[in-house]
């Protein structure tokens, strides 16, 4: 999704377009911040907002306020001034509810770097476009049924409409929205740390605004041309084949388990003939409750267990249990996993954004324990969705930027194969693959090469060996 290959237009626009948006922004006045406190942080932290167009393109009418948190620095020493942005995934999930992490897991950076964190548009705290799609956060039946109900989507589509041209809240007016706090904190170039959907937007900034970009880190990368949405259903797949592989050549899993194959095989099967009705106790009050559970919503907490390694070693115990009629320990895993991605992400964001860049024929699912429930949820959400058209593809432009790009090779959605797409584009790339870690749950190791990379603006002189011996933890058998 950068300008030479999503967007239509030229290099050379890009760069007259890109400066104007610069000098535009260094003619407004330096960002002011105030001391302020974030959820998560005892530490005081600074806070700042910056108003932008909400349509670029007039430049008129409504106005958002974009809520932008700074992890000042605590040596920055008399050289420049130097900023990390970090850009997280989603879309939709607002980046200052991170703080507390991101902190965590910057510390070593806050030695040079003030961390900067912008509520993309749409979220958090810069207009956020929220739908309520899930009741009350104890409504189990409505965290166990479809992520984007359509009817609930149609109506916030139109609640939301009224005070919001939803077809500006893209990855591209997102990309503007990040020049502009660049330019108003007064930083020549930065450096910038993006996972999963943020790898999107910070590919489209480094491609508009190389000469603004000192280096970036992309983990779990997604390339221009993927859907997502196209995509899910055969990832998830090897991610699951993976699993089972690994539980069968498991002496403990093996013997626990002889014929998960054979189980899930026939879970799927009967529900293949209609829901379930699930009698089952509520995870957090205790109280017995009945879900109808539906093959599609099954599937897909499988695939969202399937994200973090440590989750996917109690997936054979879940397949098991749920086999014998059991479905206690699914339903909690998959309520609370529910609880974590529905309610942190804004709903209006996700969909402006994902219906812009994801909408594409779904490739053949035949076989797949997903099908193509996720490629037809979004559809069926995006069309009650205003949404931006999306421009066709161009031949994407090398990028000269150091980067460091990190995936994990269990990861069931932005898998291997993309960050090696995304690195022939990125001719001073490194790729680093980490054995034993899928989509979520980067490590003390990676966290120190990420650091170090970010120290020196290069790779040169970083120790990745660390990263090689990453275990994956046991399988849950009991």
């Amino acid at each position: 999704m950068s300008i030479p290959t999503r967007h239509g237009i030229s290099a050379a626009t890009a760069a007259v377009i890109g400066a104007c948006a610069v000098n535009l922004a260094l003619a407004q006045a330096p960002l002011s911040s105030a001391p302020c406190r974030v959820a998560g942080l005892e530490e005081q932290v600074r806070c700042a907002t910056v108003e932008v167009p909400e349509n670029r393109v007039t430049s008129s009418g409504r106005t958002i306020a974009l809520r932008v948190v700074i992890l000042p620095a605590r040596g920055q020493g008399s050289g420049p001034r130097q900023a990390l942005f970090y850009l997280v995934g989603g879309p939709g999930l607002p980046a200052t509810t991170l703080a507390d992490l991101i902190a965590a897991s910057h510390s070593a950076t806050r030695a040079t770097h003030d961390i900067v964190l912008v509520d993309q548009r749409g979220t958090g705290g810069s207009n956020a476009l929220r739908c309520g799609l899930y009741g009350s956060a104890g409504d189990i039946a409505t965290y166990l049924g479809d992520q984007f109900p359509v009817d609930s989507v149609r109506a916030c589509a139109t609640r939301l409409g009224r005070a919001a041209d939803l077809a500006q809240y893209t990855t591209s007016n997102a990309v503007a929205d990040l020049e502009e706090v660049r330019a108003r904190l007064g930083v020549a170039r930065i450096d910038i740390d993006a996972s999963a959907y943020g790898t999107r937007v910070a590919l489209e900034f480094v491609r508009r605004h190389a000469d603004r970009v000192r280096s970036v880190v992309l983990q779990g990368a997604v390339p221009d041309e993927v859907s997502l949405a196209r995509t899910a259903a055969r990832d998830a797949q090897r991610a699951l084949d993976r699993v089972l592989a690994d539980c069968a050549a498991d002496p403990f899993c093996r013997t626990s388990f002889p014929a998960l194959r054979r189980e899930l095989n026939e879970l799927l099967s009967r529900l293949d003939r209609g829901p379930l009705s699930v009698r089952v106790a509520h995870p957090r009050s205790g109280d017995s409750v009945t879900v109808a559970l539906t093959r599609g919503v099954f599937a897909d907490r499988l695939r969202v267990m399937l994200y973090s390694t440590r989750l996917s070693r109690r997936i054979p115990i879940v397949i098991h249990r749920a086999y014998e009629r059991d479905w206690t320990p699914f339903v909690a895993l998959a309520y609370e996993l529910s609880r974590v991605v529905f309610d942190q992400i804004d709903a209006g964001a996700h969909l402006s954004a994902m219906c812009a860049d994801d909408l594409t024929a779904t490739d053949d699912v035949q076989g797949t324990f997903l099908g193509d429930y996720r490629a037809r949820m979004y559809w069926q959400a995006c069309a009650a969705w205003p949404r931006a058209a999306r421009p066709p593809a161009q031949t994407a432009v090398p990028v000269p930027t150091p980067a460091l790009l990190v995936v994990g090779a269990l990861d069931p959605v932005t898998p291997p194969r993309f960050t090696e797409a995304v690195a022939r584009t990125m001719p001073n790339a490194t790729v680093l693959t980490v054995p034993g870690m899928a989509h979520a749950g980067a490590d003390g190791c990676v966290e120190r090469i990420v650091a170090a990379f970010i120290a020196r603006g290069s790779m040169e002189g970083v120790e990745t060996a660390c990263a090689t011996k990453t275990q994956t933890p046991p399988f849950v058998t009991r």
